[in-house]
């Protein structure tokens, strides 16, 4: 029956993706935005892994199981995924380009044109190599964190340093037998013990 529901769900059009490109000073970003029915917020979702699932570049797009999974329920908050058109690392452990002024500006833009469009919350989630990017664009600048109503790590690379005070409300999410090397449990617990609340 859950399975029927959900393509009911989207064979109704109940939440239609959109592919908007927002312009930054350094390049064109991809996006993809599924609005939803009288919600209060947005969720940006930075992808993790390389930075780029290709989810923009299909037409229609199709989120992933997590934000079907998501956006299916009652009172979910618009939903937004930011490609990537270059790589942000990720083997071998190498993740510095997610530390690079071109990444958190645009990053920020993302966030500024969201805010703009719809006038609602926005939420900032990372999962895996992409809690370093929402880790980096918070320590950036104090005013980075006003422009988001909240940050969600999920399932955080060990390497996620929260080093600014903290003056927003953040999720720290991770299974305790999560058996991946690279985004321990204790890490995810550290991180937040790293920040000056």
């Amino acid at each position: 029956q859950s399975v029927i529901a959900l393509l009911l769900f989207f064979s109704c059009n109940r939440s239609i993706a959109e592919i908007i490109v927002v312009t930054t000073k350094h390049e064109e970003i991809q996006t993809a935005y599924w609005p939803q029915p009288d919600s209060s917020a947005v969720l940006i979702w930075l992808p993790g892994g390389d930075g780029s699932f290709g989810i923009a570049a299909k037409n229609p797009p199709n989120p992933i199981w997590f934000l079907r999974n998501l956006a299916a329920r009652d009172g979910a908050p618009d939903i937004v995924f930011m490609d990537s058109k270059y790589g942000l690392g990720w083997k071998g452990g190498e993740l510095s380009p997610r530390r690079t002024s071109r990444h958190i500006d645009n990053v920020q833009r993302v966030i500024q044109y969201y805010q703009e469009k719809t006038g609602k919350k926005i939420f900032l989630l990372g999962h895996s190599n992409s809690s370093v990017s929402v880790a980096e664009y918070l320590n950036a600048s104090p005013e980075h964190q006003r422009l988001l109503a909240g940050a969600i790590f999920s399932a955080s690379r060990n390497e996620t340093a929260v080093t600014a005070p903290l003056n927003l409300p953040v999720l720290v999410m991770v299974h305790e037998k999560d058996t991946n090397t690279w985004t321990t449990p204790g890490s995810s617990v550290a991180q937040i013990g790293r920040a000056h609340v």
